[in-house]
């Protein structure tokens, strides 16, 4: 029997602490983006992990590469496929690269990643003209998975890579949430507040985990690998995605009222606790106060007393809006002015904290 909503386990950027294992279907959506955030947002190099230090790296040098590679003719030969395939192989790494820094390198296993010429065009939901990008549920051989299908060009010209880029990350999200976000009844009365209606997924959520991401990658490399100005149409400054909030809202206006009344209704659920929100005018995303801070603080802590010896118990440690009290975050901070513990506290905020 599936368990839903179980809590996570402490998070760190270091030994087991890092290793993340998700259910599928299974987690809260908003306790599912609380965890996630906490693990890149703000951080410094000294506070992530070594595995997300490489994924980043590796990232911007594969960009600044192969990004000249990409805004030109395709000819429509016998040399296409071949073009295709080295294409494809360019998606399927940096998949691999912001999975890893990102989703704790769990969408890997599930998603199956496909890329062409105009091979998604026609909007299923008919708000658009044309979409580039589509993620859906699939079953191959009694095996369920999660396909992302890409454009990576159109009428013969491919398009250029942080085009591609800026697409598979919005498409990754909406796995991320499609795969790992709770399916219960419970959860999709919800919907309005979190993931977003059923066949748009532009939720909340969605809207707050892309942003945040977004600025993230927009710091990757200097002014010089071009990844600043990321997505700088659709999201310019510190806005949201202006084309998915469109999407959300012309989903919610086309909903059937009888529908429409069996979910909870928009921002019924949401507080002056919730630690990741919308702002007023809904088109910015709002942290909570040193929510990143005291989740470091907590870190700094583990690690002091698993190099004490000491036994520290983190199986009943919760990502959520409700169970995240200030006696939660506080911790005993007597060893930021003890001096037998001065050797300590340089390793926690050293690279001695990836070992």
């Amino acid at each position: 029997m599936t368990t839903r909503h179980p809590a996570f386990r402490q998070y760190a950027p270091f030994g087991p602490h890092q290793n993340v294992n998700m259910g599928k279907n299974v987690h809260k959506a908003r306790d599912l983006l609380n965890h996630t955030v906490i693990a890149f947002h703000t951080r410094s190099d000294r506070d992530l992990s070594e595995v997300q230090i490489e994924a980043r790296d590796k990232f911007v040098v594969m960009f600044k590469k192969q990004k000249q590679a990409y805004g030109g003719q395709v000819k429509l030969d016998a040399s296409m496929k071949k073009v295709m395939d080295q294409r494809l192989n360019d998606v399927k790494a940096f998949f691999t690269f912001l999975d890893e820094f990102f989703f704790f390198g769990q969408l890997g296993s599930h998603v199956e990643l496909n890329v062409g010429i105009d091979c998604v065009g026609k909007d299923p939901m008919g708000f658009d003209d044309r979409i580039e990008g589509e993620t859906y549920p699939a079953k191959k051989r009694d095996e369920e998975s999660t396909i992302i299908k890409l454009n990576i060009g159109s009428k013969g010209k491919l398009c250029t890579l942080d085009v591609i880029i800026g697409q598979l990350m919005h498409e990754m999200v909406h796995a991320y949430f499609q795969v790992f976000a709770c399916d219960c009844a419970q959860c999709n009365k919800n919907v309005l507040n979190t993931v977003g209606i059923k066949n748009d997924a532009h939720g909340p959520l969605f809207l707050i985990l892309h942003r945040l991401i977004l600025t993230e990658m927009r710091t990757w490399g200097g002014r010089s690998s071009g990844l600043n100005s990321l997505l700088a149409k659709d999201c310019p400054r510190d806005f949201i995605s202006k084309s998915a909030k469109s999407r959300a809202t012309k989903a919610m206006q086309s909903l059937d009222p009888h529908k429409k009344a069996e979910l909870y209704g928009y921002g019924q659920y949401v507080t002056s606790r919730t630690l990741l929100g919308l702002n007023a005018d809904g088109d910015r995303v709002r942290v909570k106060d040193g929510l990143v801070e005291a989740q470091i603080k907590l870190e700094d802590a583990l690690w002091i007393r698993e190099e004490r010896g000491r036994r520290f118990d983190d199986t009943e440690y919760y990502q959520s809006d409700s169970e995240w009290e200030e006696e939660s975050i506080t911790t005993d901070n007597s060893f930021e002015t003890n001096h037998e513990n001065e050797d300590l506290m340089e390793r926690v905020r050293g690279k001695a904290k990836s070992v």
